[in-house]
């Protein structure tokens, strides 16, 4: 009985039988269109497993255990029925058989991997022939829309509740998609006034990218819940078109961009970030064709113009986060809202 997977899990399977076999990345810009640079050489692919109770890097390949050409053979036989799998099945999850021997090929029981990292690769360069183990994050075209900054009790943005009548309070607490409650509540004359955010560490993460990033996401979350707009962009023009300052905009852009950036290469809610980025090498990813390509980190424009044009606003569960209704602290009314941002594919 073969392992049973979704989607964005077989991208990944797929991703490192193509890295394997090739040895090559090839880089895109932001709208995943080749650019004029060769293939990126990869020398060596490592992978953080998990053994059921602690995580171990295991080097797949390397120049102490290189891919022999037969099995090359097989993997680029193997990930072409796999990508063909990927684009033709309508299901899920389900029971590879391409992506099931790859994994044995390799003495892969799982690919289970942890945090932001997905699959290690030495990158050979002209002027570092030995190369640079670099992380790299892997996303999937193919399948659900993948998620960029999850969600959690930690990513709850408190809002105060103003200007509110007794009846539009108890609109906030009927049993009605949050998006249409918060609507409501706003088209009636009531306000939200960012308080805080629920973690200690993600507001010292979002301070230690710029002073202004809290409450430039308080607007954002805000927009997202009161008016139904998600692409992130899109809720950067909106929450524009009032602003005093002309260049409001752009800086709210960047600021954004900057974020996006930072949650991208390493920086999570939960954790006290150093600044360090962890996928430091960039995206892989898989695109609609099932074809496999790089934005590399180095380009962080390109990755950033990628992050803002495909990311936008989910909501996720209101019971398991702890959102969505109003609660009274000393005398004042309250409302948790989450953020959540996905990749459109």
């Amino acid at each position: 009985m073969g392992l049973s997977k979704n989607k964005g899990e077989w991208s990944e399977v797929l991703v490192l039988a193509n890295v394997l076999a090739t040895g090559e990345l090839k880089p895109v810009d932001a709208d995943l269109s080749p650019i004029d640079h060769p293939p990126l050489k990869t020398v060596e692919a490592a992978l953080r497993l998990s053994n059921g109770s602690a995580w171990s890097m295991e080097t797949v390949c390397g120049p102490n255990s290189p891919i022999h050409p037969m099995l090359a053979r097989r993997l680029i036989r193997l990930g072409a029925e796999l990508r063909h799998e990927l684009r033709q099945t309508q299901e899920s999850s389900f029971e590879s058989s391409p992506g099931n021997q790859i994994l044995s090929e390799l003495n892969l029981s799982s690919n289970t991997v942890s945090g932001k990292v997905d699959i290690w690769l030495r990158v050979a360069s002209p002027l570092n022939p030995s190369g640079e183990l670099l992380g790299f994050s892997i996303k999937s075209n193919i399948g659900s829309p993948s998620t960029l900054f999850n969600a959690s009790k930690r990513t709850n943005f408190k809002f105060k509740l103003t200007n509110f009548t007794g009846a539009s309070l108890q609109g906030l607490q009927v049993e009605r998609p949050i998006q249409q409650r918060i609507k409501k509540f706003v088209d009636d004359g009531g306000d939200l006034e960012l308080d805080s955010v629920s973690s200690d560490e993600f507001s010292h993460n979002l301070e230690l990218t710029d002073s202004r990033l809290e409450a430039d996401l308080g607007r954002i979350v805000k927009a997202y819940y009161s008016t139904g707009q998600s692409s992130v962009t899109k809720l950067i023009e909106d929450i524009s078109l009032d602003a005093a300052d002309p260049y409001f905009e752009s800086k709210l852009e960047y600021r954004v961009r900057k974020f996006l950036l930072n949650v991208a290469l390493g920086m999570t809610p939960g954790t006290r970030w150093d600044t360090r980025t962890l996928a430091y090498g960039g995206y892989l990813i898989v695109t609609d064709e099932g074809e496999i390509v790089c934005l590399p980190a180095q380009n962080s424009d390109a990755l950033a113009d990628f992050l803002a044009a495909k990311s936008y606003l989910d909501t996720p569960s209101t019971s398991r986060h702890a959102f969505g209704f109003p609660f009274e602290e000393n005398g004042d009314w309250f409302i948790n809202l989450n953020l959540q941002i996905r990749f459109r594919n």
